[in-house]
């Protein structure tokens, strides 16, 4: 490091005053001809502005390119700069030629051509023709240079924004939830229950209604690998029927009328958030709504008109248990309305088709009776009641084994009768045990075994002292109208 009585700095600082380049910026003596470092021409001509051919940016006149575009100039509409020659110093920075007065002033030895000259921004620059790059190269170069670093610069903005972005404007909880229905059930991605609750959570935690109810669902029913948590159930239903969620009002109201999972029942509750579900057109809690009237439940006058007009609702809805409902009050007539059995045939035909058991086992005996303006078809009724039967609906099982036995509709199969028998029974119907008696004591279907006859007896016997009621193979052939094989 040079300090103040430095004859160099004394040189720098007092011999040779500077200015800026008009070229490159450099600071170069006041009195050189041409820039040290670009070796751009220094005259007062060279500052004054003029204006690029190619974008119109002012650059200096005799500048050898635009400062803004890069384009190169041409010799019509800017001067040549001259440049410094074979890397000797300029002849007005030749000190050997002036005598040496200065020099000797100042303790400094005059220097040749071939000595490294001293710049007052850079010590020590060489002279080296082999080193020393033109000025369009040097150009050339911080253009390039300029174009990196503005690349570089724009990425790292975008990134920054996309960063700020995405922290203020993350995924809604809507995509959030139908991303987690993607993944409960397998939507283009590989079904994975853990990751349909993961973004459920992250859904219902910004506030989604529709995440919170399925939530809800899923604590309790244990669905999606959760623990069953009916604490946890009711908190997310709450939230969601807050928000005017209608099926998780409904959810709500059923947990407070059944009053289980350690819920207190509480019918008053359960009307109440079965009313602003039904309000809403919830079909389900339109039908749970007319249950609580039918039953005066809830602080609700009992009232079979009002009953039957949210059933109606619902049932025009499409839900299924309203349809089989109003084909059983059709049916059998009530005090609302007279017995109509086409009316039951038509409710009960909407229902079966949605797969209601109890409605595919009433049209069944509407076939096997031809009644309801059905004409009498026991291979409908076998359709029906086999359907029925599929979802360990007892009655149905208990009929196909009729059908089985009589051979109506089917090809008469003791095996059969006695497998679907077998099944109702075991649910604990009745009829069922006790048709089983005659088969195992006869051994028709089955390996004949008296006492496997008596225990059906013995349990039958019981269900008749608690008042079911049993019947032939006769009577109940009778009271489905079948066509016995002669």
């Amino acid at each position: 490091m040079k300090d103040g009585n430095d004859p160099e700095s004394e040189l720098s600082r007092e011999t040779f005053p500077t200015r800026p380049c008009g070229h490159c910026g450099t600071l170069n003596p006041t009195a050189a001809k041409f820039c040290l470092e670009c070796g751009a021409s220094q005259a007062k001509a060279a500052l004054t502005p003029t204006k690029c051919a190619s974008c119109g940016a002012e650059i200096p006149e005799l500048a050898s390119f635009c400062y803004e575009c890069g384009a190169e100039r041409t010799a019509s509409t800017s001067s040549s700069p001259e440049h410094v020659g074979d890397g000797a110093a300029p002849k007005w920075l030749d000190l050997s030629s002036s005598g040496s007065e200065d020099s000797k002033v100042s303790g400094i030895e005059p220097q040749t051509s071939e000595t490294q000259i001293l710049s007052p921004t850079k010590t020590n620059q060489t002279s080296n023709p082999a080193k020393a790059e033109s000025a369009d190269d040097k150009a050339s170069t911080r253009k390039k240079h300029f174009k990196i670093y503005g690349i570089a610069a724009a990425v790292v903005m975008i990134v920054l924004v996309c960063i700020v972005w995405f922290n203020g404007h993350p995924i809604s909880p809507k995509a959030q939830y139908e991303l987690g229905v993607k993944y409960a059930d397998g939507q283009g991605v590989a079904k994975d229950d853990a990751q349909a609750v993961f973004w459920f959570q992250k859904a219902a935690q910004r506030g989604d209604a529709t995440a919170q109810c399925e939530l809800g669902l899923m604590y309790e029913y244990g669905q999606g690998g959760l623990t069953k948590d009916f604490a946890e159930a009711v908190r997310w239903y709450q939230k969601a029927a807050e928000k005017g969620f209608a099926p998780a009002q409904n959810s709500l109201g059923n947990m407070y009328e059944s009053g289980r999972h350690g819920l207190a029942k509480d019918d008053a509750q359960a009307v109440f958030w079965f009313q602003k579900a039904a309000e809403q057109g919830f079909a389900m809690a339109e039908y749970n709504l007319g249950g609580m009237y039918a039953g005066g439940r809830g602080g609700l006058a009992q009232d079979d008109a009002q009953a039957f007009s949210w059933f109606r609702k619902a049932a025009e809805r499409g839900y299924a248990k309203a349809q089989s409902l109003l084909g059983l009050a059709y049916e059998s007539g009530t005090r609302v309305f007279a017995e109509d059995d086409a009316e039951a045939a038509s409710w009960y035909q909407k229902s079966a088709a949605q797969g209601d058991a109890v409605a595919q086992y009433r049209l069944g005996v509407m076939y096997a009776n031809g009644s309801g303006g059905l004409a009498k078809d026991d291979a409908q009724a076998v359709a029906w009641f086999q359907k029925a039967a599929d979802q360990e609906q007892a009655a149905s099982e208990d009929n196909l084994g009729l059908m089985y036995l009589y051979g109506s509709g089917v090809h008469q199969d003791f095996a059969q009768a006695a497998f679907w028998w077998r099944k109702a029974a075991e649910q604990g119907d009745a009829q069922a045990q006790e048709n089983l008696i005659p088969l195992y004591a006869r051994g028709l279907g089955v390996q004949r075994d008296e006492d496997l006859a008596e225990s059906w007896s013995r349990k039958a016997a019981e269900q008749r002292n608690a008042g079911a009621k049993t019947e032939s193979y006769e009577v109940q052939a009778r009271k489905l109208r079948l066509t016995l094989p002669k």
